[in-house]
């Protein structure tokens, strides 16, 4: 979408692009879903221990990612599972260990239990992107300007413009927050660094 080829080729038209982001920043409003980004410093962590989990970079994202789905399944009394986008063969293997790491061990802040009473499933479910699942691609969609904010919200990325900034300003009110102050940093926007 982004280099505008294909399908995708109608938004070199400024019109037909200026239409398309419109729509989609008033779908992601109008929209009810609850959202999670962590951003992982690939650099900074190398050196810090995240419990059970070696220091990759997308497995203490994983990890801090199952903590506040589950915390937040965990306090709406709800049930769930954790779809991912398959990135190839050894990578997915490391991606299905680290998350029945999880699972099964728990981490230093949350025992097993945390984790099993909420998954519906004790293995992550892996898809390729060819199948195009709408979930996957919302989330690849918000991925950059969620990423963006964050940084910035942590003082540590430039200020944002245009598109980027405006679906960031739209995913905004979706991000998990404190149920008692409100607060999302923690709760629904994470920076590990």
């Amino acid at each position: 979408m982004k280099a505008r080829r294909g399908p995708f080729g109608m938004l070199r038209d400024p019109a037909k692009a200026e239409g398309f982001n419109n729509d989609l920043v008033a779908l992601v409003q109008q929209a009810d879903f609850l959202g999670f980004a962590v951003v992982v410093d690939k650099h900074a962590t190398q050196s810090k221990s995240y419990g059970p989990l070696p220091s990759h970079p997308y497995h203490i994202g994983l990890l801090a990612l199952m903590e506040r789905y589950c915390g937040w399944l965990n306090f709406s009394g709800c049930e769930g599972d954790v779809l991912a986008e398959s990135r190839g063969g050894r990578e997915d293997l490391q991606l299905k260990s680290a998350y029945k790491t999880v699972h099964d061990s728990g981490t230093r802040f949350h025992p097993p239990d945390f984790f099993q009473a909420v998954l519906t499933t004790k293995e992550i479910k892996l898809k390729p992107k060819t199948q195009n699942i709408a979930g996957l691609q919302l989330a690849d969609l918000f991925a950059y300007p969620a990423k963006r904010r964050v940084l910035l919200d942590y003082q540590v990325g430039p200020s944002l413009a245009g598109f980027t900034q405006r679906m960031a300003d739209a995913l905004e009110p979706k991000y998990n927050r404190q149920v008692y102050t409100g607060r999302i940093s923690g709760y629904g926007k994470i920076f590990l660094g």
